[in-house]
């Protein structure tokens, strides 16, 4: 079985590039991404099995906009 892919959105690089060593180091595939216009797009292509995603980023609001998407 593949095993499952996460998405990391952190607008800490040093916080993404942890949760992506303690996510792989157990066995999941990762992708970090960066906060911009076509973050949505991206999720979307990418289809992740789950999402860690820094919400309380400056204009907190986008970003439940595209956890309700």
């Amino acid at each position: 079985m593949k095993p499952r892919l996460v998405a990391i959105v952190d607008h800490d690089a040093v916080v993404a590039m942890m949760l992506d060593e303690a996510l792989s180091d157990e066995g999941y595939r990762t992708r970090v991404f960066a906060i911009d216009d076509d973050l949505l797009d991206q999720l979307r292509a990418c289809r992740p099995d789950a999402i860690i995603m820094d919400i309380v980023i400056a204009g907190g609001a986008a970003e439940w906009r595209i956890l309700e998407a």
